[in-house]
């Protein structure tokens, strides 16, 4: 090979290790959504503290991998700011085409996922304010029955009391 040869594959090749670092670096910086969940599901409480503010803090400069990182940390059953409408709200402010393709399934499971677990506390919360009414008429219906059995047995004196000034 003669030095010109030799100097534009050296640059060429010089080329393709310094993109080839940027991409690296750039595929580094993004975790994608399901090794973001099991990270943060080993987090401590202030380690997870600390990341809910982180992540709300980048809503303004990432808000499509914010919005979704905020929608992850708002469906861990085990912690305090566990909230499955927060959750869902944070999942709604991102349209399916702004979901990179890598987490697409994951993110499409998680809002089904939300939807039916909305859908069932909704349906708890329905069951739970129907149990309420019925209790309370219930207690009414006792209390008007014991108030009927006193009558009953008041009744049955005055009976008693007739019967025997009869004699």
């Amino acid at each position: 090979m003669n030095k010109h040869t030799l100097k534009l594959a050296l640059i060429s090749l010089l080329l393709m290790l310094t993109s080839g670092c940027q991409s690296t670096d750039n595929q580094l910086k993004r975790i994608p959504i399901g090794d973001y969940y099991l990270a943060v599901k080993g987090y401590t409480s202030e380690q997870f503290s600390q990341e809910l503010t982180w992540q709300k803090q980048q809503l303004a400069i990432t808000p499509h991998e914010s919005a979704i990182k905020l929608a992850v940390l708002h469906t861990m059953s085990n912690k305090p700011e566990y909230n499955p409408y927060t959750a869902k709200s944070y999942l709604n402010q991102v349209a399916e085409y702004q979901i990179n393709v890598e987490d697409l399934a994951f993110v499409t499971s998680l809002r089904e996922q939300l939807n039916g677990l909305i859908i069932q506390l909704n349906q708890n919360h329905q069951s739970k304010s129907r149990i309420k009414d019925l209790t309370q008429a219930l207690d009414k219906q006792t209390q008007e029955n014991i108030r009927l059995n006193d009558k009953i047995e008041q009744l049955k004196r005055i009976e008693q009391t007739i019967q025997q000034q009869s004699l």
